[in-house]
């Protein structure tokens, strides 16, 4: 009997060094922020952040077309100066709602909204600038190559 009991008793001391060094080891992981950095909501908060991040970008591209507009004689027609202004400011609104109000939304719906204000950028720049096709396409490129450098 006394030799089961000593089995016993290092069964239980076995068991309790395992269990420090799995705290040991996971309180360090912990400290490193291994595991912290790759939990859905970390993920999904930097997702969030580079769409934000990218919000801010495509409002960039729209404050130089405004300048464009105003400055450099880039429309088609003067007469729709106004117009294409107001469009260019519009845009800038639904971007600032898509950026406050998509925080809690998945990437999917990021990307619609988005898709949905790039097109329409798009379809503005074609439709008013002297050399439209050009202009869009230079966009496109630019905002292309800064959301490359954002998935990065």
């Amino acid at each position: 009997m006394s030799s089961i009991a000593f089995y016993a008793i290092i069964c239980v001391i076995a068991a309790l060094v395992l269990y420090a060094q799995i705290q040991k080891t996971t309180r360090k992981i912990d400290e490193d922020g291994t595991l912290a950095n790759n939990s859905p909501e970390a993920v999904r908060q930097i997702s969030v952040q580079k769409y934000k991040d990218f919000c801010e970008i495509i409002n960039g591209e729209l404050r130089e077309l405004k300048m464009k507009a105003l400055y450099d004689d880039a429309l088609k027609n003067e007469d729709l100066k106004e117009k294409f202004l107001e469009s260019l400011s519009e845009m800038s609104k639904k971007l600032t709602f898509i950026e406050t109000m998509n925080t809690a939304r998945n990437p999917d719906k990021w990307e619609s909204e988005l898709f949905e204000v790039l097109s329409r950028l798009d379809d503005l720049v074609t439709e008013n600038f002297k050399d439209g096709e050009r202009a869009g396409d230079e966009i496109r490129q630019r905002l292309g190559a800064e959301f490359g450098k954002l998935q990065n």
